[in-house]
């Protein structure tokens, strides 16, 4: 339990240091909604932080969730994946 409260506090940490870095770092202007929001992490936010292009789709009827999907998988780099694995 303290430990799912930490990760939870160090992860909206990280968050919010994010999204000031990407406002310093951008001149992006205030989004109107939640699918403006989703396209501009996706093709800015991790374009800047990770160098990956992504696309945004697959929304539900309400437009309240989506999927990102990423070009590629930034985590291949950095670590062995299973076989199994590598083509998610």
């Amino acid at each position: 339990e303290d430990v799912n409260k930490k990760l939870d506090s160090m992860g909206f940490e990280i968050g919010c240091r994010l999204v000031e870095d990407f406002l310093a770092k951008t001149s992006t202007a205030r989004c109107g909604d939640f699918k403006e929001t989703a396209e501009v992490v996706a093709k800015v936010g991790l374009r800047l932080f990770l160098g990956i292009g992504t696309r945004v789709g697959d929304w539900n009827p309400e437009g309240t969730e989506c999927v990102i999907t990423l070009d590629t998988n930034p985590l291949a780099d950095f670590v062995e994946l299973p076989e199994k694995y590598r083509d998610m």
